[in-house]
């Protein structure tokens, strides 16, 4: 019996949003954060800035709202490498993405999907997007900086490159 050898390939979990019966879309008031400007590699924040009230649901909110009516029906990725908040966030980022139109949201089990596997996975799956979020590499901890990019298929208002 021969072992498999390499890292164990990570499951992906296709989340189908369209068929929510009985869900409302609620709106929640929020407030402006100092400093939540997106750059050319995404959003760079400490990871407790990411934990704040509202704050990267503000932040995601604002990138679906520049996309407008464009991304209704359509399949979003998630993921990120692990590190703190990671899980949290994409059920933040789920919950956007439904209330927003999406169709569905492809996300790597446990919230997890390294940049080369995302990369593939919208190439193949023809997804609209995707949401990926990264810390640095020396960064552990919820000190940490978290790095949350996004990148489009056919528009590119985030400012990342593909």
């Amino acid at each position: 019996m021969s072992r498999h050898k390499g890292p164990r390939p990570i499951a992906l979990l296709p989340l189908v949003l369209h068929n929510l019966q009985g869900v409302t879309v609620k709106q929640v008031p929020t407030k402006p954060y100092e400093g939540q400007k997106t750059g050319t590699s995404g959003l760079r924040k400490k990871t407790k800035e990411f934990m704040q009230e509202n704050y990267l649901a503000n932040w995601v909110q604002s990138l679906f709202n520049a996309l407008g009516d464009e991304v209704k029906g359509q399949t979003l990725g998630l993921g990120g490498d692990g590190r703190y908040f990671g899980k949290e966030g994409a059920q933040i980022i789920i919950k956007l993405a439904a209330g927003n139109g999406f169709k569905k949201v492809v996300v790597g089990q446990d919230a997890l999907m390294a940049t080369p596997a995302a990369s593939a996975l919208i190439r193949r799956r023809k997804l609209y997007g995707e949401n990926v979020a990264r810390a640095r590499m020396r960064s552990t901890r919820v000190q940490g900086y978290r790095r949350m990019a996004s990148t489009s298929r056919s528009t590119d208002p985030w400012g990342c490159q593909r």
